[in-house]
This record gives C-alpha cells, structure tokens and sequence, in this order.
C-alpha cells in the first residue's frame, strides 16, 4: 500500500465536513464572550466551509483571496479594538486567524495542525470565564476533536466509535483531580492575566439619583449568604448595609471624608444575633456588604465608625468573608458637633421650596418622630409613584421630584426625603445597599442580585441614635409602576407590605434556576476559588499536614506517574497485538512470495486478495479465511481479542 507523506495527502471532503464541524463547536463558546461583529467574524469562514461541503459545491478560494481575507479581518478586528494588545483584542485576532485556517486545510498536515490548535483555542475561553457549564461543553468539544482526530487519521473501512474518544477523556479525569487537589497553587490563576480586570458591577461611591435605577435592570449575582445553623433571615431584616452618604451638593451624595477620623460610637444586643458567610462578586470597589448593622467580621477588612466595612483594595476577584449582625443596637447615640453639622449641611442654594415646606411642616407637629409619621402618610396619601423609569429632573431635583413629577425609583425617594429631613432640623443621610434576596433551598442560602439594590434614609433621633427609614415602603401598592411590580413577583420581597411567594407557585422553571445556581455556587467555592489555604483544609484532613511539603508532592507525582504508567502500558499492549497482526501478515507475505506472488505497493489488501485467488483457486476457503481474520483484526474490531489474534496466527501458519 502506497504511503503519502502527511504534507501531500490530500484531505477528502467528508473529512474536511467533519473538521468544519468541530471548528464550530470550538468557536461556539466565543459568539457568547465576544463582541457581536467579531463573532460574527470568527464564525463565517467555518460556516461558509461547513455549508458548501454539506451541498457538495466547491470551498476552494485562491491563495491571494485568502491573503486578502486575512488582511482584511485584521483590520476589522483592530477597528474594533484600536489595539492588538490586551486579552480582548488579543482573543479576538488569534480566534480570528484560527477560523480562517479552514480554508487552506487541504492536506492531513493542515488536519492535523488544525486540531492541535483547535485545543488550545478552546481552553482560551477559561480566560473569560470559568463556570460549570463551560467547563462541561469544552470536555464534549475535546472528546469531539479527539474523535475527528482518530477519524481523520484512520484507514477508510475501520470503524472509529465515540467510545473509543470518551475513553481518552476519562482516563484524564482521574490524572487532572490528583494534581488539581494535591500540585503547589500558584499566587494567582492562569486565567486572570495581568492588568486584565474583569468588569464590576456594584455600587458605585456616590449616588446621583438614576444610578440604582441602572442596577435594578441587571440579574448578574451581587453576592450569596449562607447563615450559620440553618437559621432563616426575616423579611424586614433583609436590609444588607453597603455604603452611608453624608454629603450632598445638590445632586449628587458622597461619603464625607470626615467620617474615616471619627471614633466609632456603638452599643448593641447580642441576643437575636445572626453569623453569616458573605460570598461577594467581584465589583471593583472596596466596599462590602453586611446584614444591617454588622458588628463583627474576619479577614483584613475594617469597618468605619457609620457602620459600613471597606476592604483594603478593590475587590478584583469573588471574596469570602464572615460577619455578624445584631437587631438591636444604638449607633452614635449622642451625636458630635461635627457629625450633627456634616448632616444637616446643605447646598447654600436651590429647592427652595422644598426648605420652606419642610421648615412649615415641621412646624405643626411636636417632634422630630410627628414629623417623620407625617412625611411617611404623605407619601401614602399622595400620588408618588415607584417606577423604572423615572422622568428627567430639572437643576432643582428636590422640588421638581417631590412637588412635580412625584415619580422615580428608590434613589429618588431616598435623596428627597434626606434634604427634606435636613431642611427640618433634623440629621439624615442616605444608606445604599441592597434589599430582600431570593433563598435557595437547594443550597440553603440567600443569592441578592443586582435588581435588589436599594436607597433608603436614616434620621438621627435623640437616646437611640441613628434609625432606618425607608420611604419606597409608604409607596401605596396600586402606585407601583406595572413592570416593576411584575418583577417584584419574580423576585420575592421588595417592599415590607408585599407577601411573601406562594410556595406552590414554585414551578419547574425556578427550580432549575435554583439548582443552576447552587451547581455554580458550589463550583466556585470548590474550584474556581480553591485556593492554597483549602489546599492546607485537604492535607489537615487527610493528617498530611505533619508530613513534609515535599514528601506530600512527591508522593503526588508518583501516584500521576504511576497512573501514567498504567495507561501506557495498556496502548504498549495494544500496540504489541497490533504489531503481531502486522507481523503475521508478513509472514503471510514471504508464503506467497515462495509462489512467486508479490504484492504490489500501491495494492490494498482487498485487490492483492483478489489477484491471490485467482493465482490460487484451489486454496479460495483458506485464503479467504486468512483474509477475513486479517481484515476484522486489523480495521474492524475497536478492540484486538486474544483469541482472535491466535487463530489468525494458526491459519497463517498452516498454510
């Protein structure tokens, strides 16, 4: 049989089909993380390839056409980046050249080259994103490519199964866990490329009113809490504290830079007490979350003396930390002259109005806590409504919002409400954070989304210190805009007078988000962030802490060469029955050479057999008998039986 190098021979087209195929299942995952116009890109040159094989019509383009192309994508693709440095553009060009290369796959060293590129391509998908799901489609990608590759590369009559691939799969599955578990962790992932930071989303450390309204419009996860002992967190506690704004100019509230010197002020009840764990999304700010108020937490993180934790950098990556939260507790229960002017300071000018109704208001009523009731019916009994999509305020947002328009989100009633406080003497300042969060019963934690967050008021009142007041919650239900309350349904609890789901609503639909967010959830907290300490959690637990490091490392690459070892001795087997099939054929050969028969170079074993028996008609059952036994063990069988090999041997030597 005549052998072209890899380099001349040419591919037929069901091999190309089949090559264009997998090349699409590689690029599948990159239509969801690359810009639309690039994916576009990167998925027309397979496709085009994939259809005209499918329909029997020519792919072949001309070398110069291809050059063009090639050119051209490039500068697509620099258009779009005005770069080629960077994991985006450089993601996007090498994807780009890789789906091109189909067009100039024509021989078995293009084949060939192509698939090895085609597994590196894939595993580039990690550097975008790591969940469960990706993770699960690229094994099916490489058992595809795997079976391409043993397809492509087999002789035309044998017989290549998904069994065959899958093997090779999952001989690596056990290799990957030991080393996963057991090799030294490094400081950072490969995944997570210098001066690539992944986009955060989160509270923002100012609040100009429209900015809540923005999240509420995104699902992505803010964090998940899982409170200790199964305890269950009450509805009107869902408050979870992100940042305090004391100073306002107007529009927008910031944090007053005052407040990182002030000593913190803070008695509380230990009683009805609530220990949680935070899992918290990456948001590029520093600030953390806590069950409002929290008093206690791990990690390196500090807490200001308004009750809010910082970290002391962004948070880059999904951060885990501890904390404790009370019910009952006094924050800054005797006020300092300097935090009672930081709030009540307010603009030297504009919402005029709103001051001299406030200063009336206030007026008519004996106390601070008269006041606030007021404020709270007034909501109620006026047309104010809670809507996604507030209209544009003028310069004097106070007035126009609270007198005019009287519709807007969270972040509008927060802010109104504080200037209006203010205005009457009375010290207030704006909380952001988040409120409500869905509980999983599959995991058995609170998943708070980015739609849950949320503004809301406290007011300073005298021998009790700073109290929550959330204005949305006087909002009269049949003033909630359509869209939003629909959303509230799906969400659960967002406003204290809304019920609570019915249980028997729970549908199939919501059980698979839950069970999808609990398989994400454990995967992160068990892959994607395991990290060198639980490395030390396994070896404590497996008692390998008191064993040196080395001996322990040691003893992992043994047990990987060792699994090495067995596997290859299994192909050493396989590839020593193949030879002896070989072998015997041979020795069939030299028979027939005795005879004067010679089989040809360019002969296959069907043709020399045919040319066989008409030399040898009086042999045709034996003859037909060795070429049989051949032919099963050497191109039909997926697995080479022993016995069949023996009685092969004992045809070949009878004759």
């Amino acid at each position: 049989m005549l052998y072209l190098a890899e380099n001349i021979r040419q591919l037929s087209p069901h091999v190309r089909l089949q090559l264009a195929f997998s090349q699409l299942l590689v690029l599948l995952p990159f239509v969801f993380l690359l810009p639309p116009q690039i994916s576009l890109l990167i998925f027309l040159a397979p496709f085009w390839v994939f259809t005209r094989l499918a329909t029997n019509k020519n792919s072949q383009l001309n070398r110069f056409v291809i050059v063009g192309i090639c050119i051209l994508v490039s500068a697509l693709v620099f258009l779009q980046y005005n770069t080629f440095r960077g994991k985006d553009a450089g993601v996007a060009l090498i994807t780009a050249m890789y789906s091109l290369k189909i067009l100039e796959s024509w021989r078995y060293r293009d084949f060939n080259l192509l698939i090895t590129l085609s597994f590196f391509i894939s595993a580039m998908a990690f550097l975008f994103s790591q969940s469960f799901l990706l993770v699960g489609y690229i094994f099916v990608v490489y058992g595809r490519l795997l079976h391409t590759l043993t397809k492509g590369n087999a002789h035309q009559s044998s017989q290549v199964s998904w069994r065959q691939s899958s093997k090779l799969i999952l001989y690596a599955i056990p290799i990957i866990a030991v080393l996963f578990v057991f090799f030294p962790r490094l400081s950072e992932p490969l995944w997570r490329m210098p001066g690539q930071l992944a986009a955060g989303t989160g509270l923002s450390d100012s609040m100009t009113p429209g900015d809540i309204n923005a999240l509420n419009l995104l699902d992505d996860p803010a964090f998940r809490v899982k409170v200790a002992d199964g305890q269950m967190i009450p509805a009107e506690r869902r408050y979870w504290r992100g940042l305090v704004f004391e100073n306002f100019n107007g529009l927008t509230w910031q944090r007053d830079p005052l407040r990182e010197s002030i000593a913190a002020d803070f008695k509380f009840d230990i009683q009805n007490a609530i220990q949680y764990t935070v899992t918290y999304e990456a948001s590029q700010q520093p600030w953390l979350v806590g069950l409002d108020v929290p008093i206690l937490f791990n990690g390196d993180s500090f807490a200001y003396s308004d009750g809010t934790i910082r970290s002391p950098k962004k948070i880059r990556q999904r951060v885990r930390y501890q904390a404790l939260s009370v019910s009952g507790y006094s924050l800054e229960k005797e006020l300092s002259p300097i935090v009672r002017e930081m709030n009540l300071a307010l603009p030297e000018e504009g919402n005029t109005q709103a001051r001299q109704w406030a200063i009336e208001q206030r007026s008519l009523v004996d106390s601070d806590a008269d006041f606030i009731a007021f404020l709270m019916r007034h909501i109620n009994q006026e047309p104010y409504f809670y809507t996604l999509t507030p209209p544009i305020m003028n310069q004097e947002m106070v007035d126009d919002f609270w007198f005019n328009r009287r519709s807007g989100f969270c972040e509008h009633y927060a802010s109104s409400v504080a200037f209006i406080l203010r205005a009457a003497n009375i010290p207030a300042r704006v909380v952001t954070g988040y409120h409500g969060g869905e509980y999983n019963e599959l995991g058995e934690y609170y998943l708070v989304r980015q739609w849950d967050a949320h503004a809301w008021v406290e007011y300073w009142q005298a021998d009790t210190g700073w109290q929550r007041l959330d204005p949305t919650a006087a909002i009269a239900t049949f003033r909630i805009d359509d869209a939003l309350l629909a959303e509230v349904g799906e969400r659960g609890l967002l406003f204290d007078q809304m019920p609570d789901a019915d249980p028997l609503s729970f549908g199939l639909f919501e059980y698979w988000q839950q069970w999808s967010d609990s398989v994400n959830n454990f995967w992160n907290e068990w892959v994607i962030d395991f990290s060198s300490d639980t490395q030390v959690d396994i070896f404590n637990w497996l008692n390998l802490s008191k064993m040196p490091r080395s001996l322990v490392y040691i003893l992992v690459l043994a047990t990987v060469a060792l699994m090495i070892f067995i596997l290859s001795r299994r192909l050493i087997f396989r590839s020593e029955r193949v030879d002896s099939i070989a072998k015997s054929y041979r020795l069939f050969l030299r028979k027939l050479r005795r005879r004067d028969i010679h089989k040809r170079d360019n002969e296959g074993p069907d043709a020399f057999m045919h040319r066989v028996l008409q030399r040898l008609p009086e042999q045709r059952e034996q003859l037909l008998l060795i070429h049989q036994q051949y032919m099963n063990l050497r191109y039909r069988s997926e697995r080479i039986d022993a016995a069949a090999l023996k009685r092969f041997k004992r045809s070949v030597a009878q004759f």
